[in-house]
């Protein structure tokens, strides 16, 4: 979490006066994204307005009412979502530019001692990767990530005002996500810090053995290079190996975590069923909720990862 925390700072100072721009948008989008959880809750009404008989006294004019209004809104709700998402999108071009810049200025700054040290293609891979990590991060930020905190947000409000026992469950659940994710995270940062640093070296070697192959060949020193690279390599892919582990053990937590929350929510609205406090329209909407939640997290480990 700490280097998502350096990411934040770091694009708040390269964003200048695009800031208050960029708060308000972001603001938005993130209200807008909530939209999506209405849908399942107006179907859960609709059921109950069958399943109670109501068509019988009052006709249909409520469901056909509700599936009008929702798909007007959700019209206009994606054309709003569309535009906000792409004020955004050309905010964080701007942003990638900015960084690419200060990534090769910071290098051009290095000592001669340093870049004596290090290879031309290490330098280019650290120049590539900042600038590709910039961009995978910020599109991330600004579509995925929104979408699952602010769904997440969205559903714990639902809860809250409708079940407060489950409110508690999904506060639990979502306090023992974060818990892992952190725990896991900070040992995967480090592991992937020092893949990026094998990674670097490896690219270096062959770029170099590349550039000088003709000299090399001339030498007579093709299986001395070869072996080089292969060390190099070798390093690469038992640091790759290390975070697939802990990358497996994460996830086998996150689904023990993932089946106890299901298994104690589904309970709960059971028993609710039981004592006649639940309709079945509402079991619908719990339902979809808590698979959504659970739907959401799974992704947004994923993309943490």
């Amino acid at each position: 979490m700490g280097l998502w925390r350096s990411f934040i700072v770091h694009c708040w100072g390269l964003l200048g006066g695009d800031r208050k721009k960029y708060l308000t948008f972001f603001v938005f989008l993130a209200i807008i994204l909530t939209y999506e959880l209405v849908p399942p809750y107006a179907v859960g009404k609709i059921v109950d307005f069958f399943s109670e008989g109501k068509n019988e006294t009052e006709g249909l004019t409520f469901p056909f009412a509700v599936i009008a209004v929702i798909g007007i809104l959700w019209g206009l709700v994606s054309i709003t979502r569309l535009w906000l998402k792409n004020q955004l999108t050309q905010l964080n071009i701007k942003l990638e530019h900015k960084a690419r810049l200060r990534c090769f200025s910071t290098i051009s700054n290095k000592s001669l001692a340093w870049h004596d040290d290090m290879s031309s293609g290490e330098k280019l891979q650290r120049v590539t990767t900042g600038a590709e990590a910039m961009k995978e991060a910020l599109g991330t930020g600004t579509n995925r990530t929104l979408n699952y905190v602010s769904q997440a947000f969205g559903i714990s409000l639902f809860f809250l005002s409708t079940q407060w026992p489950l409110f508690i469950i999904f506060a639990l659940y979502l306090t023992l996500f974060v818990t892992l994710q952190v725990r896991f995270q900070r040992k995967i940062v480090i592991a992937e810090s020092a893949l990026q640093e094998t990674r670097e070296r490896a690219s270096g070697q062959i770029v170099d053995k590349l550039g000088n192959i003709r000299t090399t060949k001339v030498l007579g020193r093709t299986k001395s290079s070869v072996d080089d690279v292969k060390t190099a390599d070798q390093k690469l892919e038992a640091n790759a190996l290390y975070i697939a582990k802990l990358s497996y053990r994460k996830w086998i937590s996150f689904q023990i975590t993932n089946g106890a929350f299901l298994s104690a929510a589904m309970f709960y609205v059971a028993a609710q069923v039981d004592r006649g406090a639940i309709s079945i329209g509402e079991i619908m909407v719990y339902l979809a909720y808590t698979m959504t939640a659970l739907t959401n997290m799974g992704r947004l480990s994923t993309m943490l990862r």
